[in-house]
């Protein structure tokens, strides 16, 4: 079987923006019931703070899978819960 190149990888523009949006609202949600600031999840994650603060702005376009990958250990929950619809606070320990 040949592997998937990132070229052959097609998302939906509209699903793109929807799972960035998603994770913005709840990398913010997730950082503030922390007590974190954004500088703190930019040490934490070894991201610059432009980085998280266009995050959080929605000024990107794209997110890299290091990018959630570093944010998600930086929040201590999973990739795919900052990715969901809707998170659930309470589930986060």
């Amino acid at each position: 079987m040949a592997r998937l190149k990132p070229e052959d990888i097609v998302i939906e523009d509209l699903e793109l923006k929807r799972i960035i949006s998603n994770f913005s609202i709840n990398m913010e949600l997730v950082r503030k019931y922390r007590g974190y600031t954004q500088l703190d999840v930019a040490k934490k994650s070894n991201l610059s703070l432009t980085t998280i603060a266009d995050i959080e702005q929605r000024r990107i376009k794209d997110l890299r899978v290091g990018t959630i990958t570093a944010i998600s250990k930086a929040l201590n929950v999973s990739p795919l819960m900052l990715q969901s619809k809707k998170i659930d606070l309470k589930k986060i320990k």
